[in-house]
C-alpha cells in the first residue's frame, strides 16, 4: 500500500460512525482489511479486532500494535441564548 492509499484508507476509517458501545461497523471494516494481509484474524466478545502476522525468524522479539476504534459522543440536551451547550 503506497503513501496515498494509506492516507485514503485512513480518512475511510475516520468517516465511519463509530461512538463508544456502536464500533461494530468500524471492526468489520477493519477485520476485513486486516483478512487480505494475514490469515490469523478474529474478532473477540467485545469486539476487538485482534490479527497475527508470523515472522520467520522466531527468536527476534513479537511487537503488538494497539488502538481505539470508537469516539467519544456527546449528548447534547439544551443550548442557552449565548450559544453554550
Amino acid at each position: 500500500m503506497n503513501r496515498e492509499e494509506l492516507k485514503n484508507k485512513l480518512k475511510e476509517y475516520m468517516m465511519i460512525p463509530r461512538l463508544s458501545g456502536y464500533e461494530k461497523e468500524m471492526s468489520d471494516t477493519f477485520f476485513m482489511d486486516m483478512k487480505q494481509y494475514g490469515s490469523l484474524v478474529e474478532t473477540d466478545r467485545m469486539g476487538n479486532v485482534i490479527a497475527a502476522f508470523p515472522g520467520t525468524d522466531s527468536s527476534v522479539p513479537s511487537v503488538m500494535v494497539f488502538a481505539h476504534m470508537d469516539t467519544i459522543g456527546f449528548v447534547i440536551t439544551y443550548i442557552d441564548s449565548h450559544g453554550f451547550l
